[in-house]
């Protein structure tokens, strides 16, 4: 996959599912909407932050055949986005140009979305920055942008008047925008890997197998395959981040599990079609993205006080006989 981000050239009157494969080959995150809505769980539903994709297999499954639009997630994607500023600063006004650029409405110039990559280390948010709504709208972590060839539903169309590679928003405009809590999205891939190569501690390792037997649990009862997988793995990279056991042994234990579990003829209504090869795989990556974000902005204490009230070091003295 792309390292860099890239906005390509697609057609404006063309299809959304050739869109959202040249979207997602150029290394972005992507998820189907309802037509003319900018909601990014219409289609896929709750905790859509753990269901974008880039993989062909699964684009296809939700783009062939429909009128749904494309939304592109940019938090997980490593991208910023200025949403309509109207009453640009002149700290963001000198650099729009670098930006690869999307109107929103053709009768209104510079109307749109301007693109930038999160600066290295930064998670960017929402918001209006810090001179208020002279920024408009920002959409960093745990935000989306809908784009090229969606229905604009307000009257208005979405097309790239400039396209080509994603630069890094420059540093005197990050420096006035606040960092979001990890928690609230996704994380990138990069930051997957970094959280992974940095949580190799395992001071109670013996505790990984209660996240591998609620899982085993919540398969049998028949319970959704991928919400409960979110719960699991999302509990486990907390207690990860505690230094209980390491990052890859869980991701080797609980990835199996799942890989295993979607692949199979579903046992009860809330388990969905079966999934196999990359379609799991990608499914994985997204629960595991997501499950990093919230570990990253868990507070430890608390996670290791609930862990010690569930699995202390040792079993309780017996009482003494009578």
């Amino acid at each position: 996959m792309n390292s860099q981000l890239v906005i390509p050239d697609v057609d404006p009157d063309g299809g959304t599912l050739s869109a959202a494969l040249a979207y997602a080959a150029a290394g972005w995150y992507v998820l189907p909407v309802r037509r003319g809505t900018k909601d990014p769980g219409s289609v896929v539903g709750k905790k859509w932050h753990a269901k974008s994709s880039r993989h062909p297999n699964q684009i296809t499954a939700w783009f062939a055949g429909t009128d749904h639009d494309i939304a592109l997630h940019c938090g997980r994607s490593g991208a910023v986005v200025f949403d309509s500023p109207e009453k640009l600063p002149n700290v963001v006004r000198r650099h729009l140009d670098s930006a690869p650029f999307q109107s929103t409405r053709p009768d209104v110039a510079g109307r749109g979305h301007y693109i930038f990559t999160q600066p290295p280390g930064r998670t960017l948010g929402n918001g209006t920055g810090r001179l208020g709504g002279a920024w408009g709208e920002i959409r960093g972590h745990n935000g989306v942008i809908i784009v090229a060839p969606s229905h604009h539903a307000d009257g208005g169309r979405y097309q790239w008047e400039s396209t080509g590679v994603v630069p890094v928003l420059p540093a005197e405009i990050a420096e006035q925008l606040d960092d979001a809590p990890p928690a609230e999205d996704a994380v990138t891939d990069a930051a997957v890997a970094a959280f992974i190569a940095d949580h190799r501690q395992s001071t109670r390792p013996a505790i990984l197998h209660g996240w591998t037997s609620a899982l085993h649990r919540h398969f049998r009862a028949g319970d959704s395959r991928h919400t409960s997988t979110v719960s699991v793995i999302t509990g486990a990279m907390k207690e990860v981040r505690a230094g209980f056991f390491a990052a890859q042994d869980a991701i080797d234990a609980l990835q199996l599990m799942f890989i295993d579990a979607v692949a199979q003829p579903p046992t009860s209504s809330r388990q969905g079609e079966p999934r196999t090869g990359a379609t799991a795989e990608s499914e994985w990556a997204g629960i595991l993205a997501w499950a990093v974000g919230q570990a990253k902005g868990a507070d430890l204490d608390e996670v290791r006080a609930r862990t010690d009230k569930k699995m202390p070091e040792s079993p309780p003295p017996e009482d003494p006989p009578p």
